[in-house]
């Protein structure tokens, strides 16, 4: 596929960097493999990110080389934010839409998010601004929001989440996807699927609503003491607070069913610290 796939690390001495990454795309570890390959310096404190895609015609590996002091990254079905460390916002990659445009003087950003086609960030002051394809208005915050303390950005749709624990959505809404229930309240954590959301309420449970082709809103029943959530294209991912990590959606409860490509956490999968997904895959790595 076209989406990113990026790797930061800050070494604490100058440190030289080779060899190949190497990735398969497949739950098995065989075939449609991409691999990259580079030698550099990095200097002493310095946080660099590394990225390689299926899809060099929208450069999505061509990190900008100001590209530094890198906190937070996310990435788009084609393109890549960044966010360094004094609230400045870095982009690349498919631009069709001007995804990667970012606003002329974002310079007091405190997070990030890529969605399908459009990009995302919350500024210290609690509002969002946004950039990008916009048919449904996923780019345009809605007029009066404020105390935002996270976002959340789909294929045609945002969230962002309020200080008091609400949820607020805004564009594509063709399957309820930026309509959160309204009884949701004391919200933690928000997730943006490709026409679903997900929301971690602080007693540890999960609530999911939009499109449930796959069964993607199907919270599992009993799911709990739950700490982190991601919702990948057609699927969605908890991890627990023993380390271990329930699936729901395409791939995982419709099992053996288009689109299976193995999505399902692996048997005796133990000791999670955090995890991701993407379109069609579920790698452990980071999440809110």
């Amino acid at each position: 596929g076209s989406q990113p796939v990026t790797v930061t690390f800050s070494p604490t001495s100058a440190t030289s960097y080779g060899g190949t990454l190497m990735v398969n795309s497949d739950a098995t570890g065989g075939g449609n493999s991409i691999s990259v390959s580079g030698t550099g310096v990095v200097a002493a404190g310095a946080t660099c990110v590394v990225a390689w895609a299926g899809d060099p015609a929208h450069h999505n590996s061509d990190v900008p080389q100001y590209a530094s002091n890198i906190v937070a990254i996310a990435g788009g079905w084609g393109h890549s934010v960044a966010l360094a460390s004094g609230g400045r916002v870095v982009s690349w990659g498919n631009n069709d839409y001007g995804q990667t445009n970012v606003l002329v003087g974002l310079n007091d950003a405190v997070a990030i998010a890529a969605g399908g086609f459009h990009s995302l960030a919350l500024r210290s002051g609690g509002t969002v601004v946004g950039w990008g394809n916009n048919p449904y208005g996923q780019a345009t915050a809605p007029v009066g929001l404020t105390n935002v303390v996270s976002v959340a950005a789909g294929q045609n749709h945002s969230l962002a989440l309020r200080s008091d624990g609400v949820v607020v959505g805004w564009g594509d809404n063709g399957l309820g996807q930026a309509t959160a229930p309204t009884w949701l309240s004391n919200v933690v954590c928000i997730s943006a699927g490709s026409a679903h959301s997900l929301a971690l309420r602080s007693n540890a449970t999960v609530v999911a609503w939009g499109d449930n082709t796959y069964g993607q809103t199907n919270t599992p029943a009993g799911l709990s003491n739950v700490v982190a959530i991601v919702a990948g294209c057609l699927h969605n991912l908890a991890l627990r607070s023993d380390g271990t990590v329930v699936g729901w959606g395409a791939g995982v409860t419709n099992s053996g069913s288009w689109p299976d490509y193995g999505q399902a956490a692996p048997a005796g999968l133990s000791n999670v610290v955090a995890i991701a997904a993407g379109g069609w895959d579920s790698p452990a790595g980071a999440a809110c």
